[in-house]
């Protein structure tokens, strides 16, 4: 029987393996926690997608086919939903800016989002001396009102003018 300490450091000896191949020796003890807090995460992602997966299969048990599909789905849906692409109102607010796993986009990909958006031109800038704001309704400074006035309250003169004004007086 296995424990969870005994899970977490296995975990957390392969991640240092992991980092060991790739040559990263000296880290912070912290980016095991974090990098394992992402495998947990990534892993959980991945069997709720399978779970959806076998149920829409009617199936009574995942199995690895679940599971491939569920990766293959993630890594595909995430192609069109990457951080790497640029915003697109049409694909809802963020332009698809929220999901986190990806494969990076190869060298021609990213040429070619590169082409598209140096495609369009920028906008002139007016030939205006003046300081640039944006527009009207987005800046703040039309000026202040106010909806009842305050009554004014007699001015109170300082100490130090009362203590003048009693010298003058006498």
């Amino acid at each position: 029987r296995k424990t969870a300490e005994g899970i977490e450091e296995r975990d957390i000896g392969r991640l240092k393996q992991i980092l060991d191949s790739m040559g990263v020796t000296h880290f912070d003890p912290k980016v095991l926690g974090a990098l394992r807090e992402i495998l947990y995460r990534y892993t959980v992602e991945v069997v709720h997608d399978a779970i959806f997966v076998a149920q829409h299969a009617r199936k009574r048990e995942l199995d690895i086919q679940d599971i491939n599909l569920a990766i293959k789905l993630k890594v595909q849906h995430h192609r069109e939903w990457s951080p790497w692409s640029f915003p697109d109102e049409s694909k809802g607010p963020g332009g698809g800016l929220a999901r986190s796993y990806s494969q990076r986009p190869d060298k021609k990909q990213l040429e070619a989002w590169a082409k598209k958006k140096n495609a369009v031109p920028l906008p002139n800038v007016p030939n205006k001396v003046r300081v640039p704001l944006p527009p009207e309704q987005d800046c703040l400074i039309k000026p202040n009102y106010t909806i009842f006035p305050r009554a004014k309250q007699p001015q109170q003169p300082l100490l130090g003018q009362q203590q003048q004004q009693q010298q003058q007086q006498q």
